[in-house]
């Protein structure tokens, strides 16, 4: 005869092990419910998110053009730029331009060597100190004399240190130290001399005019052709006259 195995049933609440794990099957699944967070704990965890962020990316730098550097940043520098002698001038007026009255028949001294140079050049250097304005040049530099004040100019690297030697401000040189530099250099290099005072063996070259008329858009204007060498302080004379015409336009031809 068969015997049965007796199956043993234990129950909890009342109910036997089967009913309990078919009730778990059939009930749907539930997942663990998330805290609620307080206000002020979520604004903390934004906080710091944002600035583990912010650490991992590398820190922006501003671009300044030099242009947009502040002033106080950038160190003055002497003005070396300025026009040493003019070889002609043109101006462009809505009238008849003319001279003013302190230009009309002035002329230059020019030498330009080399014959007779030294001669000329030993007298052109007495005339520096009393002449209203002089100019000498040379291959490689070039110095005006005006007012009782010198400055250089340098046309190659190597005059430019030589010159920074006599002084760092090439707006300053000493009146003796230019001299004795052109000294050095004349007997076997070519100078050309300009000074508003007559010296030995000088050519003199007066300021001509010469003026056309055209039409332009805005009416008839003129335009002025002013040749010869012309200082500095010659140049600031003829552009003071542009407050007699209603149209001023000046171009020059920087020689030095």
């Amino acid at each position: 005869m068969l015997t049965i195995p007796h199956t043993k049933e234990i129950k909890s609440n009342g109910k036997c092990d089967i009913q309990l794990l078919w009730e778990r099957a059939n009930s749907p699944a539930s997942s663990p419910k998330p805290k609620k967070q307080s206000k002020s704990v979520e604004a903390i965890n934004i906080l710091a998110l944002l600035s583990n962020n912010n650490n991992n990316k590398p820190a922006k730098k501003l671009f300044v053009p030099p242009t947009m550097q502040i002033k106080s940043e950038i160190k003055a520098k002497p003005e070396t730029s300025l026009e040493f002698l003019v070889g002609s001038l043109i101006v462009t007026t809505n009238k008849e331009f003319h001279l003013p009255d302190s230009l009309d028949g002035k002329v230059t001294y020019v030498y330009k060597g080399a014959e007779n140079q030294i001669e000329s050049w030993n007298d052109f250097k007495k005339n520096v100190r009393t002449a209203k304005c002089s100019v000498a040049s040379a291959a490689r530099f070039a110095f005006i004399f005006e007012g009782g004040k010198v400055r250089a100019k340098a046309f190659t690297g190597t005059a430019q240190k030589q010159l920074e030697e006599l002084s760092s401000d090439l707006t300053s040189i000493q009146l003796d130290s230019a001299l004795q530099m052109i000294d050095e250099i004349q007997a076997t290099q070519k100078l050309s001399l300009y000074s508003t005072d007559m010296f030995y063996y000088s050519v003199v070259h007066p300021i001509t005019l010469k003026s056309t008329e055209f039409e332009s858009t805005t009416g008839k204007k003129y335009r002025t052709v002013l040749s010869g060498y012309l200082f500095p302080f010659e140049v600031k004379e003829v552009h003071s006259m542009d407050t007699n015409y209603e149209t001023f336009n000046l171009t020059s031809n920087i020689l030095y």
